[in-house]
């Protein structure tokens, strides 16, 4: 009983316990191991939950593993970020597509009030952008996608959400128009 509760308990110094290194690096043998013997499957520990860890880094056998033992799918770690917003901003579209499959939120927000639409228009990922919207990403509910992708210079995704409805009238925190920063970030410099 004494083991088992020290592999859980050792921690490095970012809080991060043997199990949640397992899931970050894909090491899929421990992650079974370590559920075998008792691992909290949803515990957040550091900057991780065990389903964050794995989307991370890309590891979709590992995330199946996890979702197969029943981990929560939304559940958030210590920033509010689902296991879906990890891997949109990761760019791991696979994984994406796995959680969207199975039913993930996909307007759950981080303690910034930012989505995974958001942090997808940020990196300029149009593919998993365009996956989030055909979920039905709700544009209310999310910070203001198309601002991002403008500041972001991303014409492709900027043309995306106007094509999608999204508010071509909408101003930044300065009042500029985002149109006139779409302009901007498509001249030559």
């Amino acid at each position: 009983m004494t083991l088992k509760r020290d592999l859980f308990d050792i921690k490095d110094e970012n809080g991060i316990n043997s199990f949640i290194i397992s899931c970050l690096r894909g090491y899929d043998d421990l992650v079974l191991f370590f559920i075998s013997v008792g691992a909290d499957i949803d515990a957040r520990n550091g900057w991780f939950t065990p389903l964050t860890a794995a989307c991370r880094d890309g590891h979709s056998e590992t995330v199946d593993i996890l979702l197969e033992k029943g981990s929560m799918i939304n559940k958030t770690n210590k920033f509010g970020e689902t296991p879906l917003y990890t891997a949109c901003i990761c760019g791991h579209y696979c994984i994406v597509k796995c959680l969207i499959e199975k039913r993930c939120d996909v307007n759950v927000q981080d303690k910034c009030n930012h989505t995974p639409l958001c942090v997808s228009c940020l990196g300029g990922l149009k593919n998993i952008a365009i996956l989030l919207i055909d979920q039905g990403t709700n544009a209310v509910e999310c910070c203001n996608s198309l601002l991002i992708a403008t500041h972001g210079g991303h014409v492709d995704i900027v043309d995306l959400l106007i094509k999608k409805g999204w508010n071509v009238n909408s101003v930044d925190t300065q009042g500029e128009p985002l149109y006139s920063l779409h302009a901007r970030k498509a001249l030559p410099r």
